[in-house]
């Protein structure tokens, strides 16, 4: 009798276990968010990007990769696109060296944005899939292709949240932007930290 409930409990634990490996692997699947799995998605409570979507052209360059712009100028910029508006894509810029761009692109740029609100006395609760995002570029290492989306002629936006501690001015900054550009650009550069507003004209 006490082998049987000895090895009754060890089946149990084994049951356990394996029951704790099945969440965590449907919990990786579910996590691996990208371009591809989105059809797998069947809740009514997430909102899927539209294909056509990863199709739109990049307008926007945008320096940083944070919470707080994925939270709010990105998530407005996907909004837009969903309602047909904008209809543009982001550029990223990981301007700082530690880690990489890996974990946006193993997603294809896509992440989960969770609203909880109270809209008009009533409680909303809605996850949204941002596409906004079309590539991660790595500042340190793809310079030069930054220098490609400012010559990019689709480009319409460019958004920083870098302070003067981001910020540094070179002396090679003009010859660099002016092999890339090949017709009259405005450039502007507002740092409100530095209370600075510069307007730079170039005609190549």
């Amino acid at each position: 009798m006490k082998q049987e409930r000895l090895m009754t409990r060890e089946f149990g634990n084994i049951l356990k276990i394996l029951s704790q490996l099945v969440r965590l692997i449907t919990f990786n699947k579910i996590m691996k968010l990208s371009r591809h799995t989105l059809k797998n998605i069947n809740s009514g409570n997430v909102v899927i990007p539209d294909e056509k979507i990863f199709e739109l052209p990049e307008k926007v360059l945008q320096f940083g990769t944070g919470m707080l712009l994925r939270g709010l100028p990105d998530y407005y910029i996907d909004k837009a696109n969903r309602n047909g508006i904008f209809n543009g894509r982001i550029v990223m810029v990981k301007t700082t060296s530690k880690g990489d761009a890996a974990s946006f692109e193993k997603q294809d740029g896509l992440y989960t944005l969770c609203e909880r609100c109270i809209l008009e006395d009533q409680r909303v609760e809605k996850n949204i899939t941002c596409s906004s995002v079309s590539r991660v570029i790595i500042a340190k290492n793809d310079w030069e292709k930054i220098l490609e989306c400012a010559h990019n002629p689709d480009l319409q936006i460019i958004i920083s949240n870098k302070t003067e501690v981001g910020i540094q001015l070179m002396n090679d900054d003009i010859p660099f932007i002016r092999r890339y550009l090949t017709r009259e650009n405005y450039l502007h550069f507002c740092m409100r930290d530095l209370s600075l507003s510069i307007e730079l004209k170039i005609a190549v």
